[in-house]
Order: structure tokens, then C-alpha cells, then sequence
């Protein structure tokens, strides 16, 4: 704690505008600190999402009105309420997917990243059914619950309600999220799809798109790239690697194409490691041989699938 308070001082002696952390009554410590807002655990159910100062709570205001459109739904987060201190919303214990991903060691188990890419896409085909877009998806904002499921929050983005009327959180993807186009503060369902594909392909791949690029020092040239239909193409196929390309090209309609797919991808992967366990049933280490398929990361080479009846 002093070292923080030192480099706050320290910020605030060289003229930076220094927002001095605070909580408000029941709120036992910050989990997440955002541009514009801190997200603070009330208890083991509830955080209070509340602003640094008064020109947050705008953003605030329209997050809260989104999620009461939305409603409760099993990939969405919960609003629990709302106080003259912010929101209050359901707490998703197990953090965000990046934070996670950044703590185990190699990819995770290939059925957790295929059920969570399928999550995450059922949560903004969801959205788009209320009108909402999102505008800032990436793993920062797919929180895991008590039961490693996704959860899409932080929804700033864009309300247009059924009478023509639009309510504005500006939100805005970061730089390997965003979709390139004339109007960058235009967003609509393809640039929700466009930022889920890299969301998929990150999950998967276990590092965003052109990971040597830093997303600020290197802004321009991701953009020119993106611009000109330069995408990371060593994503297998059996990994969604085509998914992906469809996000990426602006080929999907719609959110629930993509659903479509990734359900389709991930029957044909259970199907192939399904007819692997059914080849090892004469052989004694069968049990022990399945029970790793089914929990540990399936070993690939060059993206593509290496489970072989050959091999055991």
C-alpha cells in the first residue's frame, strides 16, 4: 500500500490527474479498476460497480438501463439494483477469462475453450435479439461464474430501443477488437461479430492476433493490416480457425450464425474424440488414457488435431 500511495504522489507532483481510490459503504475491497469506474466486492454474491467521479456516472446510468432491457439470461451479467453510489451486479467469482487464462500453465482444456467461445457467442446473439450492441467485447469483459461459465459484461456500447430512440454508453473495441471502417465511432452487429472472432480466436489460440504487435505502440500498423484483410491465418480449422475468418470478413449475418457454426464445430470434435474412446476400449489403460482427453488439452501439432487409434 505505501508503494502505491508513493506512485500516486509521485503522478500527482508531475501534474497527472490522479483518481485517489474509494469505497463506498459495504464495499470490502476493488477487484477492477476501469477507465471510468472501480468494481468493488460487497459480499460472496454482489460487487458494487460505482464511478470515479461524476462524469462516470452517465456511463453508469446507460449500463444499467441496458441491462434491465436485457433481463436475466444464463450468459448475461445480473443486475441487481441501483443506488444513488452505482450498480450493483452479480459477482462472476472466478474474474475475467484473461486473468484466468494468464495463470494456467499452456492452453486450457480444449472442451473449456470450446464451450466458452459457444458461450461467449450465445451472449451477444442474446444482445442483439434486445437491441443492444456491445462495442467493447474482448476477455476482459467475458467473466468466468462459480462454475468456470461465461458471463459478457461491462455494456457501455449502443441501446436502440424499437421506437427509433438510441441510448449511448461510448463504449469503443480496443485496437485488435476493432473492425475497421470509414465512421469509427459507428458500430453495429458485424462489428460486435468482428471483435467476437477475435475474442474466439484468442481463446483458442491462446494469444490475440499478431501478438509481437503492442496494441498501443503499433496501432497503425494492426489497422492497416485489418484494413486491408491481413488476418492471423494459423488457426486450424477443427479450432475455428474458418469461424474466425467469417467473423473477421464480415461473412455472418448474424450472431446466431456463428453459434450455428461453433455447435457444429464442437459436435464433430466430441464425435472424433468419442470414436477415439471407442478404439481404446480394448486396451487396459483405456480409463486412464480417456479421463486425459477429457481433461487436459488434446496434443496438436500445427493446429490440427493429433488423436489417433494408430497412437495408443
Amino acid at each position: 500500500m505505501t508503494d502505491i500511495v508513493t506512485a500516486v504522489n509521485a503522478m500527482a507532483m508531475e501534474g497527472a490527474t490522479v483518481i485517489y481510490p474509494f469505497y463506498p459503504a459495504g464495499v470490502q475491497h476493488i477487484i477492477a479498476t476501469g477507465s471510468t469506474s472501480y468494481t468493488g466486492i460487497i459480499d460472496q454474491d454482489t460487487v458494487l460497480k460505482y464511478p470515479h467521479d461524476q462524469e462516470g456516472q452517465t456511463a453508469l446510468l446507460a449500463e444499467a438501463a441496458m441491462l434491465s432491457v436485457l433481463g436475466s439470461h444464463p450468459r448475461i451479467i445480473g443486475l441487481k439494483g441501483w443506488s444513488g453510489e452505482g450498480i450493483r451486479l452479480e459477482y462472476a467469482c472466478n474474474g475475467p477469462l484473461d486473468e484466468y487464462l494468464g495463470k494456467i500453465t499452456g492452453l486450457a482444456p480444449l472442451q473449456d475453450r470450446f464451450r466458452w467461445i459457444r458461450q461467449a457467442a450465445e451472449a451477444v446473439a442474446y444482445i442483439h435479439t434486445k437491441g443492444v450492441t456491445h462495442c467493447d467485447i474482448r476477455l476482459e469483459n467475458l467473466l468466468l461464474d462459480r462454475n468456470f461459465d461465461i458471463k459478457l459484461c461491462d455494456f457501455q456500447g449502443i441501446y436502440r430501443a424499437p421506437n427509433g430512440q438510441i441510448l449511448e454508453g461510448f463504449s469503443c473495441e480496443s485496437i485488435k477488437y476493432f473492425f475497421p471502417r470509414p465512421n469509427p465511432l459507428h458500430a453495429d452487429q458485424k462489428t460486435d461479430i468482428f471483435a467476437l472472432g477475435t475474442a474466439i480466436y484468442q481463446i483458442m489460440q491462446g494469444h490475440e492476433p499478431y501478438p509481437q504487435l503492442d496494441s498501443q505502440r503499433d496501432r497503425e500498423e494492426i489497422t492497416s493490416l485489418y484494413r486491408a484483410g491481413h488476418f492471423p491465418s494459423d488457426l486450424g480449422v477443427e479450432f475455428g480457425g474458418e469461424v474466425v475468418m467469417a467473423c473477421w470478413n464480415a461473412e455472418y449475418d448474424s450472431a446466431d450464425q456463428v453459434v450455428d457454426a461453433l455447435a457444429k464445430l464442437e459436435a464433430a470434435v466430441e464425435s472424433q474424440v468419442t470414436t477415439w474412446e471407442c478404439s481404446t476400449r480394448r486396451n487396459s489403460l483405456a480409463p486412464l488414457l480417456v479421463s486425459f482427453i477429457r481433461t487436459q488439452s488434446i496434443n496438436y501439432s500445427h493446429n490440427r488435431l493429433q488423436v489417433s487409434s494408430e497412437r495408443v
